[in-house]
């Protein structure tokens, strides 16, 4: 279940860097870049036909193991990406850290595009019906478990981290970091 956490000290959770406030480093980094993540971007303009196929909210009709461009957890931008991705790169193996929505849109790449590529799902407690859209299910926390797990990734395979984004001592967090 739930576990409170007390902190012995205030703690401010504020955006430390904003559009008024630019890591520079980052900044150029990344502006170093854009042409290709404007091409990237561009790219998944590819696969138009299969995303006007994704309904906008899930039905209660519909599958739940369907995706939906608006859900609870996860942009629609990011679905795209995700989507694009799986289906251009085809890789033998789709490893996420945090599974759910990101699940539901790879499983639709890998079958819209008929691939060979495997689920492996790390989530003690999955925000979505997505059992049954993995090859392979570890419903531990990420630091409970053996690392080993990655030995499988291979060059071109993905791993996709969306976890709890809490970082403290042996934390899922800090252990994928």
């Amino acid at each position: 279940g739930d576990k409170l956490v007390l902190l012995d000290y205030p703690v401010t959770p504020s955006q430390r860097w904003n559009d008024s406030n630019l890591h520079q480093e980052l900044y150029s980094i990344i502006n170093r870049n854009r042409t290709n993540y404007i091409n990237r971007l561009k790219s998944f303009l590819a696969f138009t036909e299969n995303f006007v196929k994704i309904p906008q909210r899930q039905s209660t009709a519909s599958c739940p193991s369907e995706p939906s461009w608006i859900n609870s957890w996860m942009p629609a931008l990011d679905g795209v990406a995700l989507y694009g991705l799986v289906a251009m790169k085809q890789p033998k193996h789709f490893l996420e850290v945090g599974s759910g929505n990101s699940t539901k849109f790879a499983r639709k790449a890998i079958t819209d595009h008929r691939l060979n590529t495997k689920i492996i799902s790390i989530d003690p407690h999955p925000r979505a019906e997505i059992d049954m859209l993995c090859d392979q299910v570890v419903r531990e926390p990420l630091e409970a478990i053996s690392l080993d797990i990655f030995d499988r990734l291979e060059s071109g395979d993905i791993l996709y981290v969306d976890n709890s984004h809490r970082v403290f001592m042996n934390s899922d967090a800090t252990v994928i970091f």
